[in-house]
C-alpha cells in the first residue's frame, strides 16, 4: 500500500498533495516505529508527540496499511534513488565526486542495512561527467553494492539547439539529451562490465530510442518528457516496437540485447 484514496473528494488525501506535504514536514527525527526518517527529506523537525501524529495524519490521512507499511519499507517506496546529479539544485552535483559520492553513499548503504526489509538503492548521474568521473563512480558503485545505476539526468549543455530561449538556465531534457545520455550509459556499462544493472534515460521518444538504450546497455528505461507529448499510450507503442526489434535482430529476450552494441554508442 501507497497512498489509499479514502476520500477521492478530499484533495488533501491525494497522493501528490501528501508527497508535497511530506516534503515540508520531515526531517531528521524518530518516526513512531523508532527509527531516524532519511536526512535528504527537509523541513521542520517534530519535537513533540502532538507534532508526530499531526504529521502522520497528513502524510498517511486514516491508511492504517500505509503506517503498517512504514515499518517494513520507508514511506511505502519500492526503491530509493540517491540523486546527486541535478542541475537545479545548487552544487548538488558537487556530490558526484569521488571523496563526496562515496561517504554519501556509504552512509545510505549503513542506513539502509538497519532496515528490517532492505530496499534497493539507486544512483542518478549527470550526462556532463568527463571520463575520470565516471570511472570514479562505477568504482563507488561496486564498492558500495549499489542495485543500480540511472544515466542521466538532465543536461547544461546546449549544443545544437537554434531557440531563442536556448541561453536559459537549468537541466534540459527531451531529444537534445539523447545523444549525450546515451554515451555516458554506454561508457559506465563498458566499465562496469554488467556487474550492476543500468536504468537508461533521456530523450527516449520512440522504440527505436528505447532499444539504442539497450543495446548501449541498459537494462530498462525510464520516459519523461516525451510522455508529455503522446502520452500514456507511448509505453504500449514503444513495448510492441521492442517486440518486432528483438524479433528482427533474432534475440528471444529483452535480457539478450542488453549491451550488444555498447561500442557503437561510446
Amino acid at each position: 500500500c501507497h497512498y489509499v484514496l479514502t476520500n477521492p473528494d478530499d484533495p488533501t488525501y491525494a497522493p501528490a498533495y501528501k508527497a508535497d506535504q511530506i516534503r515540508k514536514i520531515f526531517k531528521r527525527h524518530y518516526d513512531w516505529t523508532g527509527r531516524v526518517f532519511p536526512w535528504w527529506v527537509k523541513a521542520k523537525t517534530i519535537l513533540t508527540d502532538e507534532e508526530l501524529e499531526e504529521l502522520k495524519d497528513i502524510a498517511f490521512g486514516k491508511c492504517t496499511n500505509c503506517r503498517r507499511c512504514t515499518i517494513n519499507c520507508p514511506m511505502g517506496v519500492d526503491f530509493a534513488t540517491v540523486n546527486v546529479s541535478s542541475p537545479n539544485t545548487e552544487k548538488l552535483r558537487d556530490l558526484q565526486g569521488k571523496e563526496a559520492l562515496g561517504a554519501l553513499l556509504a552512509g545510505v548503504m549503513d542506513s539502509r542495512a538497519t532496515l528490517e526489509k532492505p530496499l534497493p538503492v539507486f544512483l542518478k548521474i549527470a550526462p556532463d561527467l568527463d571520463q575520470s568521473a565516471l570511472e570514479d563512480i562505477a568504482e563507488i558503485v561496486i564498492e558500495q553494492k549499489l542495485d543500480g545505476v540511472i544515466a542521466t539526468n538532465t543536461t547544461l549543455g546546449r549544443d545544437g539547439l537554434k531557440s531563442a530561449h536556448r541561453s536559459e538556465t537549468g537541466g534540459l531534457s527531451g531529444k537534445p539529451l539523447f545523444a549525450r545520455s546515451t554515451r555516458i550509459l554506454a561508457e559506465l556499462s563498458h566499465l562496469l562490465g554488467g556487474r550492476v544493472p543500468l536504468i537508461g534515460v533521456g530523450g527516449i521518444s520512440n522504440a527505436q530510442d528505447a532499444y539504442d538504450k539497450i543495446c548501449a546497455g541498459a537494462s530498462a528505461v525510464q520516459l519523461y518528457t516525451a510522455l508529455v507529448y503522446e502520452g500514456l499510450s507511448l509505453v504500449e507503442k514503444i513495448a510492441s516496437g521492442l517486440d518486432r526489434m528483438l524479433e528482427r535482430d533474432g534475440f528471444d529476450r529483452l535480457h539478450d540485447a542488453v549491451g550488444c552494441r555498447v561500442q557503437d554508442f561510446r
